[in-house]
């Protein structure tokens, strides 16, 4: 992990010492820091991915109601003002 010291601004690639080569100052808060910050982003990317998901099972769920409807509805004039009226609902409550 690189960070940057907080005492002299030097570019310090982390391994088993947590001093700063150049300074000797502990790099300690510079390593935490860095550690919530990638901590930070997964939850993010966690958060970003579970309401894609949920999104993609709302769109689904939206499809296979809007085909049982359409299996009912008998012809194709029907069927197709269904289709139109079902598509303007769930962009006004998208």
């Amino acid at each position: 992990m690189t960070v940057v010291c907080e005492y002299c601004d030097s570019v310090v690639e982390v391994t088993g010492n947590h001093n700063c080569p150049f300074c000797g100052a502990t790099l300690r808060n510079a390593i935490l820091s860095k550690a919530q910050r990638i901590r930070a982003e997964q939850d993010e990317l966690e958060k970003k991915q579970k309401l894609e998901r949920k999104e993609r099972e709302q769109q689904e769920e939206n499809e296979k109601i809007l085909d049982f409807a359409l299996s009912l509805l008998g012809g194709s004039t029907g069927r197709s003002l269904l289709r139109h009226a079902a598509k303007q609902a769930i962009k006004k409550n998208l």
